[in-house]
């Protein structure tokens, strides 16, 4: 039984997909046979929250053990300190968590190897002083000033096993650190299909139900999926996500109205998530191309959740959506930011059930390839390659 400690530095439960994709991965890997320890954060926000309840907020069947370590949380003090003084405070905390928390592992477990993404510079400098065998996840390019950190993490300790959400990540990690790009292993997100397990798609309804499940942030593409709103009147649109301000602020800058086919619905937990993907007929994916990360190097979880849904997708033709999804085959691709075509695209799946049925019958398919287990039992192989 191969050991593993996951090291991270998010606040679970929180809204995050990054929450999402920890506690699903580190239960991929209890339900393949891994002893799996889950080491993060205490947070003052989730004070009252215990394990067992974490289990139930992501939909989670099994027990994978979690441990809160000591933090200072700075948060509660959000509204009092300017961020002159919050933010070098909030560095210095993390940092001494870092610390803390490599020590404490070193001290309490015997891993085979330590999970970790590329947030904590420094909890990665001090593991490799000391020759542990990383699994070293790269969600996003580094900042400027950690990639000095990095490239000495890396060059120091040969037992780092690099992997990457996307090929074009992976091969900006290769050209940032100078390093052979064949040893970094792209490992996209993933999904638990068994939770879409009975949902059928719906598409005997005069009015079509169409979904964005995500962010409010702009390099989400929302902005465009609001005004291709406006251009198909006769259907419902419905996002889910972000909170009530951020909901408020969009529907003043786009003057929506509460007799508006426009939805909005605050975020919900992952259970809840699966009655709406169950009452919608095609799932909007429509990222804007703006920004490199969202271009590039982005592997959301909603897109691999739309998968398995089971409904037909509409997605931003973006080099990392085209990565997973094909035009015409598992989804249907506009172009970026533009809303016409998104408005074109909606209405071409509105009137074209067959087409429907074939694009979500193919992406369920796809979605295969690309669940929580597959990537969990990937890694496996690879690590165990790198450590034997």
């Amino acid at each position: 039984m191969i050991k593993i400690v996951y090291l991270s530095d998010a606040r679970i439960p929180s809204e995050m997909a990054n929450s999402v994709s920890i506690i699903n991965l580190c239960s991929a890997y209890y339900d393949i046979g891994a002893d799996i320890n889950l080491i993060k954060p205490w947070r003052y926000i989730n004070k009252n929250i215990k394990t067992k309840e974490i289990y139930k907020i992501y939909n989670v069947t099994n027990n994978i053990n979690i441990i809160n370590t000591p933090y200072i949380d700075l948060s509660i003090f959000e509204k009092i300190l300017p961020k002159l003084i919050l933010k070098p405070a909030n560095y210095l905390s993390k940092r001494i968590w870092q610390y803390y928390s490599v020590n404490y592992i070193l001290k309490k477990f015997s891993p085979d190897i330590i999970h970790m993404r590329n947030n904590m510079p420094y909890a990665l400098n001090l593991l490799s002083k000391k020759k542990i065998h990383i699994l070293l996840e790269f969600y996003d390019e580094p900042s400027k000033f950690y990639i000095p950190l990095y490239k000495k993490s890396i060059k120091e300790n040969n037992k780092i096993i690099l992997t990457a959400i996307t090929s074009s990540l992976a091969d900006r990690i290769s050209e940032l650190f100078e390093i052979n790009r064949k040893s970094i292993s792209v490992s996209p997100s993933g999904v638990d299909k068994s939770k879409f397990a009975h949902h059928k798609l719906k598409l005997n309804t005069n009015k079509k139900n169409i979904l964005y499940v995500g962010s409010l942030n702009p390099n989400r593409g929302i902005d465009n999926l609001i005004l291709a709103s406006k251009n198909i009147k006769e259907h419902n649109f419905i996002i889910v996500g972000g909170t009530t301000n951020e909901a408020t602020n969009l529907k003043n800058k786009f003057d929506i109205n509460e007799g508006s086919n426009l939805i909005f619905v605050p975020h919900q937990k992952q259970s809840k998530l699966l009655e709406y993907y169950n009452n919608s007929h095609i799932l909007i994916l429509p990222m804007t191309g703006d920004q490199k990360h969202t271009r590039l190097f982005a592997s959301p979880n909603k897109l691999f959740e739309y998968m398995a849904s089971g409904k037909p997708i509409i997605a931003s033709n973006l080099p990392s959506i085209c990565e997973i999804l094909k035009d015409y085959n598992s989804a249907l691709l506009f172009q970026p930011d533009d809303p016409i075509d998104l408005t074109k695209k909606i209405n071409e799946l509105i009137n074209n059930n067959e087409l429907s049925k074939e694009l979500s019958s193919n992406a369920m398919n796809l979605a295969e390839k690309y669940t929580w287990q597959a990537k969990a039992s990937n890694l496996i192989k690879l690590i165990q390659t790198n450590i034997n």
